[in-house]
């Protein structure tokens, strides 16, 4: 009975220095793959890939609605959001390499919700959608690389917390961070 014990114990011990010795063999693999992959695969979106376009002017939105202040508002947005981004910095019209300039076309106010029952409905939740023309442009090859309508849209109430101009900056910060998408990933 003590040779099947001991023979138990011999087995185990073995088992366990082989388990060891492979973890140890495993970890040092990784180790090695992970030193390869670091020095010869090096990938950034940092701004290595974007045709030699490092600044960009971003000018006061044109507002053809008449939704007051709506053009700073994008303008500013927009701005705040490539500054964030650092992908690039923002600089004069006259010093950029690139422009974002853009106008906004339409701003439609339409209920989001209705509430009620037989002949009486009412709605206190509103969709409000604002759509704009961003036109991108690379100034040291004079050349537009795009240009498209980017819209954006919010959600507000008549009652509680949640008021229209609450509505205006989810659109305001959807159509910024459609432009933004749109500049970086087509690179």
């Amino acid at each position: 009975m003590n040779s099947i014990r001991l023979k138990f114990y011999f087995d185990l011990t073995t088992a366990t220095r082989s388990f060891v010795t492979s973890r140890v063999i495993l970890r040092k693999f990784v180790i090695f793959a992970l030193m390869v992959c670091m020095t010869g695969c090096a990938y950034s979106f940092s701004g290595a890939n974007l045709g030699g376009i490092k600044t960009v002017a971003v000018p006061v939105f044109d507002n053809i609605t008449s939704e007051p202040g709506i053009r700073e508002r994008v303008t500013n947005e927009l701005v705040r959001a490539i500054l964030d981004d650092n992908n690039f910095k923002i600089a004069d019209l006259k010093l950029a390499d690139a422009v974002i300039a853009g106008k906004i076309t339409k701003i439609d106010d339409v209920p989001f919700s209705f509430e009620g029952s037989g002949n009486t409905f009412s709605t206190t939740d509103y969709k409000i959608t604002i759509t704009t023309t961003i036109r991108f442009e690379n100034k040291k090859e004079k050349k537009t690389l795009w240009e498209e309508s980017i819209t954006g849209w919010g959600r507000y109430t008549l009652q509680g917390d949640k008021r229209r101009n609450d509505g205006i900056d989810e659109a305001v910060k959807m159509i910024t961070q459609n432009v933004l998408n749109k500049v970086v990933s087509d690179w």
